[in-house]
């Protein structure tokens, strides 16, 4: 890239992938303030905290912040759960195995949505693989994804590579 703008070409200085401002560019150095250092910090301590400051969802009021029933944040817990493991040198999780045994439009797809956001972003070297009873709920959770990266402020959005 620097032997083209050297060659003449012009430098992309937009910082934002393919120009939307819903999304960060990959690859966009700038300094983080103090208080977006804490900020980070927290949300990669505290999954719940993260959800409940952060993840917004797109309803007939615009995008509104996830509001989290206690089940819920049981469940979040237990799914972001982590412990050090020396023999390893790695964070690995306390719960591997979590099955969740859930009625209906108990807004599931809203809260593993919103996990799966938090996961992406603070644990950068694990692959996500996302699956479902059917196709379109699958796809569904991956639109839930998308919608809180979208609702991220600049700082906390990690760089976009490809996105589809």
């Amino acid at each position: 890239m620097t032997e083209n703008i050297l060659g003449g070409e012009k430098a992309d200085t937009v910082p934002f992938f393919h120009g939307s401002p819903d999304w960060r560019d990959a690859g966009v150095i700038f300094d983080y303030t103090d208080e977006e250092y804490e900020i980070l910090e927290h949300c990669s301590n505290d999954c719940i905290w993260f959800i409940e400051n952060y993840c917004k969802f797109k309803n007939k009021h615009g995008r509104t912040l996830v509001k989290l029933y206690d089940f819920q944040r049981e469940n979040l817990e237990l799914m972001s759960a982590e412990k050090w493991d020396p023999d390893e040198e790695v964070v690995v999780p306390v719960n591997s195995q979590i099955c969740l045994m859930q009625s209906r439009q108990t807004s599931k797809t809203t809260s593993i949505g919103a996990y799966i956001t938090w996961y992406a972003i603070f644990h950068h070297d694990a692959t996500i693989f996302i699956c479902a009873n059917k196709g379109k709920t699958a796809l569904d959770i991956v639109e839930k994804v998308k919608e809180f990266f979208e609702s991220l402020p600049y700082f906390i959005k990690p760089g976009i590579v490809n996105i589809s």
